[in-house]
């Protein structure tokens, strides 16, 4: 009993660590798979991504006109598609939750669908583009940013759903809207949120007033005649908007000029007018002082060359040459003639007597005495 017991143990201590690994390696690789599946998915849309495969950081092409945007993606990270002005066409699946600034900045979109899930529009995420007619911001979408839309010139309707709490600054300035819509879950609106922008009538919620309408309009003011329609619970009401008149202030009456007020007046005038005489004498004089003395500094400066000059026309004139002494030449040396040499006598020599005949004497022939007997034993 004790031994089977053992025995089950042991195989226990095994067998689990192994189905633990092959499960961690299973899930693993799994996870490597997928991975590299979007990684793929992704380089083939042309489109650079992060490490971990769900963040587009990039473009390969700024010049492509459409990107197919792979499911699996979930962020678009700032200036992924940064002025990529041939772009007209954008798929974003549905797995994408953020849309980071300056991700479309600059492109030429005509319609874009923002997927549930995505929380907030960055700043300048569709600036510029200047082609965009129609946007569907979905209603998960709780904050839309600084100059997320600006100067979307072709952009003539916006809905904003229930659910955005903040608009930015300048979030559609400059844009073609007509009509806008503002949710009662909207709590703050920047100023110049629609700066620029001609529309024709705005349904705000009733807690916000005219003077905080004006602010998001800026300093272009709100269309004159534009509607403005107040939602409080079911029932609304509508004015036109009349920008506020200035006051007509009346001018007080005439003061009545006395003798002496008109005397007073002469005297200031004939003052001012001696004055400015005066001051254009004293212009005049200046003026002419400064050529005078410009003529002066011109002469002496003109005066001091001529003098250089003459002492140089000077100094050349007193400079006469030394006489250059002529020697005359000289007579050609008569030639040296020296008398011959008598010739020398002939030197001879006596002649020499004959050497004597050397005569070797024979040499005595060489005899070796015979070799001894040998013994033989």
């Amino acid at each position: 009993m004790f031994e089977k017991w053992n025995r089950r143990k042991v195989r226990n201590l095994f067998i689990l660590p192994a189905i633990c690994c092959a499960l961690a390696l299973t899930l693993g690789a799994c996870g490597v798979g997928k991975k590299a599946a979007l990684r793929k998915a992704a380089d083939k849309a042309g489109l650079i991504v992060s490490k971990n495969g769900k963040t587009i950081t990039g473009v390969k092409d700024k010049n492509m006109t459409s990107v197919d945007i792979p499911d699996g993606i979930t962020t678009i990270g700032e200036f992924a598609f940064y002025e990529c002005k041939s772009l007209t066409e954008a798929t974003i699946p549905d797995s994408v939750t953020s849309i980071e600034r300056y991700a479309f900045y600059y492109c030429s979109l005509s319609d874009i669908t923002i997927p549930d899930g995505v929380t907030s529009i960055g700043e300048c995420t569709f600036a510029f583009c200047g082609s965009l007619e129609h946007v569907t911001i979905p209603s998960s979408v709780i904050e839309i940013g600084k100059s997320a839309f600006e100067y979307c010139r072709s952009l003539r309707s916006i809905t904003i759903p229930e659910g955005v709490q903040y608009i930015g600054k300048s979030a559609f300035a400059n844009c073609s809207l007509t009509s806008v819509t503002i949710p009662d879950s909207v709590i703050i609106i920047e100023e110049d949120a629609f700066a620029n922008c001609f529309i024709e009538s705005i349904t705000i919620p009733d807690r916000f007033s005219i003077v905080e309408v004006e602010k998001w309009f800026g300093a272009w003011g709100v269309p004159s005649g534009c509607k403005i329609i107040r939602k409080s619970g079911t029932s609304t009401e509508t004015t036109r908007y009349e920008p506020p008149q200035k006051n007509n202030l009346q001018l007080a009456p005439k003061k009545i000029k006395t003798y002496d007020d008109v005397a007073k007046e002469s005297l200031r005038r004939e003052i001012n007018n001696l004055y400015s005489i005066d001051k254009e004498n004293a212009q005049k004089r200046a003026a002419e002082e400064a050529s005078r003395r410009s003529e002066e500094e011109n002469r002496r400066i003109r005066e001091e060359i001529r003098k250089i000059e003459e002492t140089r026309k000077e100094a050349v004139s007193d400079h006469t040459p030394a006489p250059v002494s002529v020697t005359p030449p000289r007579p050609p040396r008569p030639a040296r003639v020296s008398p011959p040499r008598p010739p020398r006598p002939a030197r001879v020599s006596p002649p020499r007597p004959p050497r004597p005949a050397r005569v070797s004497s024979p040499r005595p022939a060489r005899v070796s005495p015979p070799p001894p007997p040998r013994s033989y034993r």
